[in-house]
């Protein structure tokens, strides 16, 4: 079995979602990702316009492009962690 690095998961699933989602995935100005092991198979992708939501960093992001988007990611896999392993 091959580990996927997070980065990885990451810009292909913004690669995925370029001209459907977004034009461009440089709109993408805040992301929260997690991978989990333990659940089956799949990755859920929640996209949020940046003047619709909040941050916890002391940035102010509305100043941003109205289309500015926030991406919440999570990869799951049914197998154990190669750190439990």
């Amino acid at each position: 079995h091959k580990w996927k690095d997070l980065d990885k998961l990451c810009r292909a699933t913004f690669d995925a979602l370029t001209g459907t989602v977004w034009r461009n995935d440089a709109r993408v100005c805040l992301a929260r990702l997690a991978k989990v092991y333990g659940r089956p198979s799949g990755v859920v992708v929640e996209v949020h316009r940046i003047a619709d939501i909040g941050c916890a960093f002391d940035v102010d992001l509305t100043t941003k492009s109205p289309e500015s988007v926030a991406i919440d990611a999570l990869w799951s896999w049914p197998v154990r962690s190669p750190e439990a392993a």
